[in-house]
């Protein structure tokens, strides 16, 4: 296992959408040590003492993703987010993954009366759109309401990830159940079970081993989903942590309260036609991050090819 991984880190596709993702991770954690939550602002170009430039600003080596109407620099928004965006991913990924592998596995191999219920519930979530069902159970919360948010900051973010955890168990529980049944009826395995190996054994030693490339490009799939339906909820005005809502007599568009990028993505859609490089830019960051990851998953799959060939 161990040589593998190390192994691992040596393809260049890996290597290269790994180092992306940890590389905007390190940057926002950086920032928010130098600036806090403070973002640089710039209300005013000048040149010559004459004024030439009023917000929000284009792109430029100054601001090399421009600003937003409220003169932020969006490069720096971006970086802010990134934490709250990508563990956020990252967290609802395990969380997915070790309950699917342990309901999966174990009833693969000790409940397999079951496992037909199982594949019918897991088929019947497949169709199901993941983005709307979450939409319809977090709105609510994640919604402020006149007088502000029901719940703190942290009580909202963990109900989001917890309802982004279980909507994507049944599905994912059938995929592991169906590919540990698979690898059970295997004659290595009938053969492991023949000098006296239990169930635990066989989870540990045999299957562990032969599910562990589909486990890491499961994992990296579920990585993607989540992105994209944060993504989804952010054009819905729903975003990571709360939509704080203007209820004064003159109302401001909804934000987001911690700058994730589903939030950024939302509360900016209205300027995509006047001001498209304010919406695009959390957009881009999006979709380089959802590449990083597939060029890892292209990397799991090269290494996994090199090592069956040896």
């Amino acid at each position: 296992m161990v040589t593998y991984n190390m192994a691992l880190f040596k393809n260049k596709h890996f290597l290269i959408g790994f180092s992306f993702i940890i590389i905007l991770l390190t940057s926002s954690f950086v920032n928010q040590i130098i600036f806090g939550d403070n973002i640089i602002t710039e209300k005013l170009q000048y040149k010559g003492g004459e004024l030439v430039g009023t917000p929000p600003f284009p792109p430029s080596w100054h601001h090399p993703f421009g600003t937003d109407t409220a003169s932020q620099d969006l490069l720096q928004m971006v970086i802010y987010g990134a934490k709250f965006t990508i563990i956020t991913a990252l967290v609802v990924t395990i969380c997915r993954m070790v309950i699917s592998i342990i309901i999966g596995v174990f009833t693969a191999l000790y409940f397999p009366r079951i496992k037909k219920w199982l594949t019918e519930f897991g088929e019947a979530f497949h169709f199901f759109p993941g983005t709307l069902l979450t939409f319809f159970l977090v709105v609510s919360v994640l919604t402020m309401a006149y007088g502000g948010f029901k719940y703190p900051f942290m009580q909202r973010w963990g109900f989001e990830v917890f309802i982004m955890t279980i909507i994507a168990l049944p599905t994912l529980t059938m995929v592991i159940s169906e590919e540990t049944d698979r690898l059970k009826s295997q004659q290595f395995i009938d053969a492991s079970r023949l000098l006296g190996a239990g169930n635990l054994h066989i989870a540990k030693w045999h299957i562990s081993p032969f599910i562990r490339h589909n486990l890491l490009i499961l994992a990296a799939e579920q990585f993607m989903n989540s992105l994209l339906i944060l993504a989804h909820l952010g054009v819905l005005k729903v975003f990571l942590g709360g939509t704080w809502i203007d209820y004064s007599p003159i109302k401001q568009p909804p934000r987001t309260v911690s700058m994730e990028w589903s939030g950024l993505i939302g509360s900016k859609l209205d300027n995509l036609l006047i001001y498209p490089w304010i919406t695009l830019t959390p957009i881009i960051f999006f979709t380089l991050t959802i590449l990083a990851v597939h060029s890892m998953i292209i990397g799991i799959n090269q290494q996994d090819n090199k090592h069956l060939n040896l």
